[in-house]
């Protein structure tokens, strides 16, 4: 099948484009011919090239009230491209996307990574069109379904995955020659933050809950950078709000590394890694990778990450946006390695069971295969099976 995906520009702002890539690299995989419609170059431009044949470059896909006749003509432009391309399904993973596809008039289906935000009415006019959608977990279907008030039919379940080869436990030597490669404390229980620098991803929460633990035995590591996206589109407030949190935690025991092009080694040199999300985080990658690499991870009991850490390891969940609750959980893991060593083997057999690559891919193509096959037909996809419960 040729499938055209969509997307804006190629940076790896967070997990959503790291999954777009990662899900058309496995259908590449299982001999789907990939194209791409982009807006804007970025760092992942070698990695898309290694998997599409065609790509083809556009001003946008929705309107704009700021510039209405120039976005109107990037639409229909980008309506036109698709059509030129002929793909037999366009495979979208932003439901912003949709105006542009919808006049197009090709089969689509779109992969949701994220809750439903303010629809206007041209993205519900966009969404009408979609065939079916495939979302990351259970509790993302079941936000827009509310909202579209769609079938639950129209939804399929298909979680994210991770590479278990890349991500996978270190010992102790492996973690100190990081920690002193990446300038980072060898000794103390090093406390992991890797994700965006946004209020809703509660980094000022992690930040808090280091100030209740003792200075010299703990150290907090944030990987991550601040995306306009978050800040209304402006760049300026995003940069400020960074800057405003180094300024009010700088009393805080915590390097800022930046952006970090591989994430798994930062984990590798990791105790634990913190993810406190304000919001119903949908099925964040971290997780998966953190659970891969044999670390515990302590994660707000929200969204999708509830489906994932389950059985044993829902002990690590805490309620969003309680600095207390985080810190006493990270002092209860100090230790953890020599106290109770199966956390790490725990949280590696859960993704090896129902998370790895190949078990996404797998699910994924199904999906794909069963809109395709029903061209022309009602908007329907059987549900599929979604991960064991341990």
């Amino acid at each position: 099948m040729r499938i055209l995906t969509v997307a804006e520009d190629l940076d790896a702002h967070g997990g959503l484009e790291r999954a777009q890539l990662q899900a058309c690299r496995e259908l590449r995989a299982r001999g789907h011919r990939i194209d791409l419609l982009y807006t804007q170059p970025g760092d992942l431009v070698s990695d898309w090239d290694l998997i599409v044949e065609r790509k083809v470059r556009v001003r946008g896909y929705r309107l704009s009230p700021d510039s209405p006749f120039a976005t109107g003509m990037g639409v229909i432009a980008a309506a036109e491209a698709v059509r030129q391309l002929a793909p037999d399904l366009v495979y979208l993973h932003s439901p912003y996307h949709t105006p542009a596809i919808a006049l197009s008039r090709r089969l689509s289906v779109c992969h949701l990574h994220l809750p439903p935000v303010e629809l206007g009415r041209q993205d519900r006019f966009g969404l009408r069109s979609v065939r079916a959608f495939i979302a990351v977990s259970r509790s993302t279907a079941e936000f827009w379904r509310t909202q579209l008030k769609r079938d639950p039919d129209d939804f399929v379940i298909v979680p994210n995955g991770v590479d278990v080869d890349r991500f996978r436990p270190s010992d102790d030597t492996d973690r100190r020659s990081l920690r002193a490669s990446m300038g980072l404390p060898v000794e103390r229980f090093l406390v992991v933050y890797a994700g965006r620098i946004v209020p809703d991803k509660g980094v000022d929460c992690a930040l808090d809950a280091m100030r209740l633990l003792p200075t010299e035995e703990y150290h907090l590591a944030i990987a991550g950078t601040s995306n306009a996206a978050s800040f209304g589109g402006s760049v300026a407030a995003a940069n400020a709000y960074g800057s405003e949190l180094r300024s009010r935690y700088s009393d805080v025991p915590a390097s800022w590394l930046g952006h970090i092009d591989d994430v798994s080694q930062l984990i590798a040199a990791a105790d634990v890694v913190v993810l406190p999300s304000r919001w119903p985080d949908p099925f964040p990658l971290i997780v998966l990778e953190t659970l891969a690499s044999g670390t515990p991870i302590v994660a707000s009991a929200v969204g999708g990450i509830v489906e994932v850490m389950t059985g044993a390891l829902a002990a690590n969940l805490v309620p969003p946006d309680d600095p207390r609750a985080l810190a006493e959980r990270l002092r209860s893991l100090r230790g953890w390695r020599s106290r109770t060593p199966q956390l790490g083997l725990l949280g590696r057999k859960r993704i090896e069971s129902d998370y790895g690559l190949a078990e996404m891919g797998n699910r994924l193509n199904e999906a794909i295969a069963q809109v395709g096959a029903r061209r022309g037909g009602p908007p329907l996809l059987p549900r599929m099976r979604s991960p064991s419960v341990a």
